[in-house]
């Protein structure tokens, strides 16, 4: 049995996530300089449509069957179980599809969209979730390692075949969604074939002949139920109102402010690397925990993780706000300089994301699936009522702002804000933690980086005037270094100003060098 350790774990998720952050900046450099910003708003815009109704359809058993797994070793009937609901969301979609077809519904539902499209998108976004779900399952299992590894393959199988497609100038929506159908695909199967093939201990437990015995229906049926219960309402409400979202903006603006709005997210989601590297690490480590009532443990793995991962994350993403534009225009091109604005608002959302991604997890981990619903739903409320005064025409009966993808970053952001907090609250009476000392530190944070990269920025903006040097690659590359060597400077001799311990900044500059002797030997290793 295999079961590598957390640090291990999360230093291959992180390498791997890295990795994923270059491929992920060239693919969003080429995608949408061959596709422009419609064919790139239509792709997203019928993606993030079939990820709502899955996601609708899935009624949030991917939880329920994600906790249930970090909390054994081996498989039971309850992973049979899920698997077999799988295959039934699959035929409720073909069927969805197959309806739409025949009553031909697709513009009302997909605005300015084809057909064809639409079916390849929904099977497609359908078979990445499967990937997915399947990279969760062998995190949560602690079999990181080679499962990222296999991750790292494909990921590299995609970017490769873009890039050839894209300089032999026959990149188009056509082949680039055949690239990921190739690239999903190959996914799927060897990540099958290493689970069943060479873990069969996971499955020792599965009696495939005896699963529809009553007993094991009734047992599966009813944890499904008592786990999914308070979340479906939540599930299918928000993704819901996800949904209509994406479809307001669609039916008021088109596909090219829905372009503009796909390469913001999808930028400012590479922020998230160090959080997205340990958030299945995470379930599986707070939901042991709790289950044992080691709730010292619990409160110290939170705060750490959680402080850490919004230090990080509010590094990147004010170095991004400071050079949204730039960046939005180097990687994907001129035809996307009018997403510069909706850059700049969209860099600030990772960094409550983190939190919001940390406290679901913590939330359902530990079984409060309750509050997570009601936070949930109020959330989703505020956020539908946002979206139609910044999104609506002046001259609507209740008229709106009129501020298209502008608008749509705006109410991201300003509802993740107020979502995230109040979960936190919460969360702190749980682990018996002050909430105004969380609060603080958020606070702290973000105003030392915001005032340090102002600062730098404005320094090295001198500078390069004096010098007379217009180069845009050499401003970023000047300011990133100089950016980065005074955050961490000023970090290390007042850890004060940030918020910190000076023994939280010995931990985490140890960290770090722990980490790049690990690359170094690795490096070492390999030449």
């Amino acid at each position: 049995m295999i079961n590598h350790s957390i640090k291990k774990r999360y230093f291959v998720t992180l390498l791997t996530n890295i990795f994923k952050l270059l491929g992920g900046l060239i693919t969003a450099s080429l995608v949408p300089r061959a596709l422009g910003p419609s064919a790139y708003g239509s792709f997203n815009f019928i993606l993030s449509s079939f990820a709502s109704i899955r996601g609708i359809l899935n009624l949030s058993t991917q939880s329920a069957f994600l906790t249930h797994n970090s909390k054994s070793s081996e498989c039971d009937h309850m992973s049979v179980f899920y698997v077999l609901f799988l295959i039934c969301q699959f035929a409720v979609l073909i069927a969805l599809l197959y309806f739409c077809k025949v009553t031909e519904a697709y513009q009302l539902f997909w605005p300015g969209q084809e057909g064809n499209y639409i079916w390849a998108i929904a099977i497609f976004e359908f078979l990445f979730f499967v990937g997915s779900q399947l990279i969760a399952f062998g995190d949560v299992k602690g079999l990181t390692v080679h499962v990222r590894l296999i991750y790292v393959i494909f990921y590299c199988a995609n970017i490769v075949l873009i890039a050839l497609l894209f300089f032999k100038g026959r990149l188009t929506l056509n082949t680039f969604i055949a690239v990921r159908y190739v690239a999903t695909l190959f996914l799927i199967v060897s990540l099958c074939y290493y689970l069943f093939r060479w873990n069969r201990w996971l499955f020792a437990k599965i009696d495939f002949r005896s699963f529809f015995r009553q007993e094991f229906i009734e047992e599966s049926i009813k944890y499904y139920h008592n786990f999914c219960k308070p979340l479906v309402v939540l599930s299918v409400f928000g993704l819901a109102a996800t949904y209509l979202e994406r479809w307001f903006l669609q039916y008021l603006y088109g596909s090219v402010e829905q372009g503009y709005y796909s390469i913001s997210l999808q930028l400012s989601s590479i922020l998230l690397i160090f959080t997205t590297s340990i958030i299945n690490i995470f379930w599986k480590e707070i939901a042991v925990t709790f289950e044992q009532r080691d709730m010292e443990k619990v409160r110290k793995l939170y705060r750490d993780i959680a402080f850490y991962l919004y230090g990080m994350c509010c590094l990147m993403a004010i170095f991004v706000f400071n050079h949204s534009r730039d960046i939005m225009v180097l990687l994907a091109g001129n035809e996307f300089a009018d997403a510069a604005i909706v850059m700049m608002i969209m860099s600030l959302y990772p960094i409550h994301q983190t939190f919001g991604q940390l406290n679901g997890v913590f939330l359902i981990a530990t079984g409060h699936t309750n509050l997570y619903k009601r936070i949930g739903i109020f959330g989703h409320i505020s956020g539908l009522c946002l979206i139609y005064f910044l999104l609506a025409p002046s001259d609507y009966f209740i008229p709106g702002l009129k501020l298209a993808s502008i608008g749509f970053a705006i109410r991201m952001v300003a509802v993740q804000l107020l979502f995230v907090n109040i979960q936190m609250y919460y969360i702190c009476k749980v682990i018996e933690a002050p909430y105004p000392t969380f609060l603080g530190k958020q606070l702290h944070l973000l105003i030392y980086f915001c005032s340090v990269g102002l600062l730098s920025k404005g320094i090295v903006h001198s500078i390069l005037t004096l010098c007379d040097v217009t180069n845009t690659i050499y401003a970023l590359l000047l300011h990133g270094v100089t950016y980065l060597f005074a955050s961490l400077a000023l970090l290390y001799l007042y850890p004060f100003l940030s918020g910190f311990k000076k023994s939280d900044v010995v931990f985490i500059m140890e960290e770090a060098r722990k980490i790049f002797a690990s690359i170094k030997l690795v490096v070492a290793r390999s030449t």
